[in-house]
């Protein structure tokens, strides 16, 4: 197949194009960086364009794609809450401009990474039937899109798959932006011998997924998994202070940590139910150690230099 992933060199992306290339498809990449450097078929552009004559119209226009993987977003779910017309730009916007693109040329299939933050407040664990309330910007513009993907897909008659992961850490992840998950930060200050922040009492949990284990359930979305809304990731759920010590084992540190209280809107357990992966898809589990270590490994190796900084949009008076 000839395959349009957005957001390829992100996290998830990157895993995921390795995974469609190694199964012979045609893959393309659209995004603003090419920093996990794919080989060809690359188009630099801003998604979030919505003019006339733009990148996205132009890839769209040139390639006859028969399936789009939609992952190209701003996941910083904390910088909402400073930055909510970039959130809302490089989200809602975003993938509506890349989907109004994919019905015009005739994409049969629409995968769609959302997010089980249009969950919040939801009991846990959260199901994918239950009745989403999210707690930030970001999860007000996944569950956003995912209805407009629906209601565009009964419209034009194409078929789509919902994903929403969660926790995603693994090689491949940015360690210059300080927006990323929490992993990633705290790897970055034990590099930078510098203390790294515990937000509440260490008590909060989440599960940890795995990215290249998370991108083998995507791949499988090609040939099945039908206008299905399904969560993906592991079972397997750690407190930030297991988490903390485990990397303290690992990276044979002693970095100090420093506590400060959870955030306004924070989400203290994160857990989502799995039972449809489990009857759906076969999903592969790293255990948490192995993945660290894993992720480690890569980020010694790259450049940890200045953090990308972004503008806050809402600026109070002091």
């Amino acid at each position: 197949m000839k395959i349009l992933v957005t957001g390829h060199s992100g996290l998830l992306g990157s895993h995921l194009v390795t995974l469609l290339k190694a199964e012979g498809h045609e893959v393309y990449g659209i995004s603003r960086t090419n920093r996990m450097g794919m080989i060809g078929n690359v188009f630099l552009g801003d998604l979030a364009d919505v003019s006339l004559s733009t990148v996205t119209q132009y890839v769209f226009e040139q390639v006859k794609f028969d399936a789009v993987y939609h992952l190209a977003a701003n996941a910083a779910e904390a910088k909402g809450q400073v930055s909510p017309v970039d959130m809302v730009s490089r989200n809602l916007l975003l993938s509506t401009n890349v989907l109004r693109y994919a019905i015009q040329s005739g994409v049969k299939k629409f995968i769609y990474a959302s997010s089980v933050s249009v969950y919040g407040d939801a009991p846990i664990p959260y199901a994918e039937d239950s009745q989403p309330h999210p707690k930030d910007v970001y999860g007000v513009n996944k569950i956003a899109f995912e209805q407009e993907l629906k209601i565009m897909a009964q419209v034009y008659g194409f078929d789509y798959t919902i994903f929403r992961p969660h926790n995603l850490y693994g090689p491949g992840q940015n360690p210059n932006d300080l927006t990323k998950n929490v992993i990633n930060l705290f790897m970055r200050k034990i590099l930078l011998r510098e203390p790294y922040t515990i937000l509440g009492d260490g008590s909060v949990r989440r599960g940890f997924s795995y990215a290249p284990d998370v991108a083998k359930v995507f791949a499988q979305a090609l040939e099945g998994l039908s206008k299905i809304t399904m969560n993906v990731g592991t079972t397997h759920i750690a407190s930030i202070e297991q988490l903390s010590a485990l990397l303290q084992q690992i990276t044979k540190s002693d970095t100090q940590v420093e506590r400060k209280p959870l955030r306004k809107q924070e989400i203290d357990l994160f857990i989502a139910d799995h039972s449809l992966q489990s009857s759906l898809v076969e999903y592969h589990e790293t255990p948490l150690e192995e993945g660290l270590r894993e992720t480690w490994d890569w980020m010694k190796k790259q450049d940890i230099s200045k953090p990308i900084k972004f503008k806050e949009e809402i600026c109070l008076p002091k």
